[in-house]
């Protein structure tokens, strides 16, 4: 998974899970190599253990497995890990949207 090298608005960089054929926008927390943390909208209706693609800005798509949901929080783990210039911009980008915040 590598960056295609177009830019975005500063923020949290947009972020969908694939279920199914729906697209379900979510307010990523924390982004690792192997997993993700992230807010999805109430109702959601994902699972433990559901199989879904996960896109992150202008990535591509990853595939990861749905390890835990309370509530409106989800964990998911990648099936392979992602590149570590991906985590880089996300985390750049939530800095940057932070300090335009103060």
């Amino acid at each position: 998974m590598t960056h295609s090298g177009q830019s975005r608005k500063v923020g949290y960089p947009k972020a969908d899970l694939i279920v199914g054929d729906q697209a379900i926008s979510i307010s990523l927390v924390d982004v690792t190599i192997s997993s993700v943390f992230a807010i999805l909208p109430y109702g959601a209706g994902v699972s433990e253990g559901d199989v879904i693609a996960i896109t992150m800005d202008d990535f591509p798509s990853a595939i990861a497995t749905i390890k835990w949901v309370v509530g409106d929080r989800v964990g998911l783990e990648f099936r392979k890990a992602i590149h570590p210039s991906v985590v880089e911009y996300i985390a750049r980008a939530r800095a940057e949207l932070m300090e335009n915040c103060l």
